[in-house]
């Protein structure tokens, strides 16, 4: 393996490391939700969000260059964002 798959790997792994934080800080901040501790639950899925938002803008900034910026876009975000960001608004029901 040459250095720069080497690099690669490791980016890969911090990568999915990062995600997997942000996943486990949606979970817990929407189960503090459900709990009532608003307060501990906005800081934790505000957490997850910005997680979230920082690999969107370094995947874009890596891909830009070899896709299109539609595809670069619809690729790069985690279905989980969306879910964080349900949790954020208050419910409507």
């Amino acid at each position: 393996m040459s250095d720069n798959e080497t690099t690669q790997s490791l980016r890969d792994l911090v990568r999915t490391a990062r995600l997997r934080l942000a996943d486990s800080a949606a979970d817990l901040g929407t189960l503090l939700r459900l709990l009532g501790e608003h307060d501990q639950a906005e800081g934790l899925l505000r957490q997850a969000l910005e997680i979230y938002e920082a690999d969107c803008r370094t995947y874009v900034d890596q891909t830009r260059t070899t896709k299109e910026p539609s595809s670069v876009l619809s690729a790069s975000k985690p279905s989980s964002s969306a879910a964080a960001r349900r949790v954020l608004r208050p419910d409507t029901t």
